[in-house]
């Protein structure tokens, strides 16, 4: 559900019979953008206890499901009417933060798709957001799917081919996708 916070999803029926639809092999959790931007003491009170019955939900139903948190990013110009998160490099900080805490709370994976994209937007002109300037584009999508594969996999996207964006632009992500996560 788009623009849900952890508490929002906690109360969503159809997600938990979702959970309980199969046995799966991996489930990502995201809030939405700015919950994690908030101090380790809002998360705790505001996140984590709906967190907790989610996740409680997933290994309920298979407990060895594969927990990834899936880092976003942050919009192009941050969140403007927050000072603490109003420039890009404030919110993504943030958001990595916040994702990077619950991995350790949780002991589960961080899939850093934040930093992927931050990279790719500090070393190219490749425009990774959809007109609202916070969601993914095409080459923001692909992005967001080339770092999973090489997170979830441990392989190289490097042959991966695709007809939905521009070759060199896909050429761009593959390669900083694969060297961050075979770095990080």
């Amino acid at each position: 559900q788009s623009g849900a916070s952890f508490r929002v999803h906690s109360e969503r029926e159809d997600m938990y019979k979702a959970i309980q639809s199969e046995k799966w092999d991996y489930i990502i959790l995201q809030g939405y953008s700015r919950e994690l931007t908030h101090p380790v003491d809002y998360i705790d009170t505001a996140t984590i206890p709906f967190l907790n019955k989610i996740v409680d939900s997933v290994y309920s139903n298979n407990p060895l499901t594969n927990i990834l948190f899936y880092h976003t990013w942050g919009y192009e110009n941050g969140f403007e009417e927050d000072s603490t998160v109003n420039t890009y490099d404030k919110m993504t900080d943030q958001i990595r933060y916040g994702y990077m805490y619950l991995g350790e709370l949780f002991n589960a994976p961080v899939v850093p798709v934040g930093q992927v994209w931050r990279q790719v937007r500090e070393s190219s002109d490749i425009d990774l957001y959809a007109p609202d300037r916070a969601h993914p584009s095409r080459n923001g999508s692909f992005l967001i799917a080339t770092t999973f594969y090489n997170a979830i996999f441990s392989q190289s996207t490097a042959r991966v081919y695709t007809k939905t964006i521009d070759s060199d632009t896909a050429d761009v992500i593959k390669k900083v996708a694969t060297e961050f996560i075979t770095n990080h």
